[in-house]
């Protein structure tokens, strides 16, 4: 059998499989956006819940897991499609 990724989730510390994961992604420029596709390179994972995804970009809790200082140009931009995403994967 095939086994199933988990990711554990920035802002509560909770273990999902991945496939039930939001991922952030930090570009090589540094910027923070919401990977849709598999991206090589670090990976941030968040739980489709509201209070997570708030959690995480507004602490900036991405930035340990992503193992360098990331830069979100529009929070409130990135936590819309965070809750667009998240609404895809219920």
């Amino acid at each position: 059998g095939q086994t199933v990724p988990y990711r554990q989730c920035v802002a509560c510390r909770t273990r999902r499989p991945q496939a039930e994961m939001l991922r952030l992604w930090r570009a090589p420029d540094g910027r923070v956006s919401l990977s849709h596709e598999p991206r090589t390179g670090r990976g941030a994972y968040c739980c489709p819940l509201e209070a997570c995804m708030r959690k995480a970009v507004q602490k900036k809790l991405y930035q340990r897991s992503l193992h360098a200082t990331a830069t979100v140009a529009d929070p409130e931009e990135l936590l819309r499609q965070m809750a667009t995403a998240a609404a895809r994967l219920a």
